[in-house]
């Protein structure tokens, strides 16, 4: 196929396309963004695992995709806070397992508890339908899945977190 001309032509465009398009900027979620899509989720009885889902990625300032696939014995639940070992998606891909700590208030610790109880040992802990609905609800606000990541990191970044704990 490399020696086709046609197709050494197009391979030969579309590097340099690919070279020379701007990548598009990813629209930064504030936490004040956060707050009005959350209080939508709960004011308007969307699926509770919906804004949990949020809660989750916005708290760990985690890839949406490599959270949605975490396992319901990926978290231990401690005294006074959970830790959640990341073991699939992009980031574990790279960099091997690895363990966050995460602290929320008590109503959300029982709203976790009782979505974990739902789940299988091996099952996902959010559908790919969930991801795709929080795809599009961030999308009607102006958000991709990326700009719950990029918002979090930017928000602890400017309150003095460490570059070793981002």
């Amino acid at each position: 196929i490399r020696t086709d001309v046609t197709f050494d032509t197009a391979m030969r465009a579309a590097q340099q396309a690919a070279r020379s398009t701007a990548p598009r900027p990813i629209p930064i979620m504030k936490q004040q963004n956060f707050v009005s899509i959350f209080t939508e989720l709960q004011r308007t009885g969307a699926s509770p695992s919906l804004s949990l889902f949020l809660k989750l990625a916005w708290t760990l300032a985690a890839r949406i995709g490599d959270l949605r696939q975490c396992r319901k014995g990926d978290f231990i639940f401690h005294e006074n806070h959970i830790t959640l070992t990341y073991r699939r998606g992009k980031g574990p891909s790279f960099r091997g397992p690895y363990t966050v700590p995460l602290s929320l208030e008590p109503s959300d610790v029982s709203r976790l508890r009782a979505h974990l109880t739902t789940l299988a040992d091996d099952q996902p802990l959010f559908s790919t339908q969930c991801q795709e609905e929080l795809a599009r609800c961030l999308a009607s606000h102006g958000f991709e899945c990326r700009s719950v990541r990029k918002g979090r990191l930017t928000e602890l970044a400017l309150q003095g977190t460490t570059d070793a704990d981002l």
